[in-house]
């Protein structure tokens, strides 16, 4: 029973495994690296709009001069919001190509071994009907 399993084949599948896991990995890792790449600029974007509104409100002595921050602090809300939404949409297309990717990987490691299986099996169905 144990003669109809080749080792060989098991080793070379194990070793296709492995190195599909590592490619994945590495997809994996570098869809975070990009993800978080897109969020540090985003967050730097945000920062320096934010203190140059506060250093123009700094500077602010009156009223007269606080009610003219008002437009000022809308639009600062505005592309808030505007860039908060293209990052979050840059950040969905970032995880869709990473698992494109992945799933790539999968499907040619699938199509391999079935592949590999086919060859094997009419070996393996004579050795068994021995």
């Amino acid at each position: 029973m144990y003669e109809q399993i080749n080792t060989q084949h098991f080793v070379t599948w194990s070793k296709q495994f492995s190195n599909a896991a590592l490619k994945a990995n590495q997809a994996a890792v570098a869809g975070f690296e990009r993800a978080v790449d897109v969020q540090l600029k985003a967050l730097e974007k945000q920062v320096k709009l934010a203190s140059d509104f506060f250093a123009d409100l700094g500077e602010a002595r009156d009223a007269e001069s606080l009610q003219a921050l008002l437009p000022k602090s809308a639009e600062l809300i505005k592309q808030a919001t505007d860039h908060a939404y293209s990052v979050g949409h840059a950040l969905i297309d970032n995880a869709l190509k990473t698992n494109e990717e992945i799933g790539e990987i999968v499907r040619g490691q699938i199509e391999t071994v079935q592949a590999q299986a086919a060859k094997v099996a009419p070996v393996a169905k004579k050795a068994a009907a021995r």
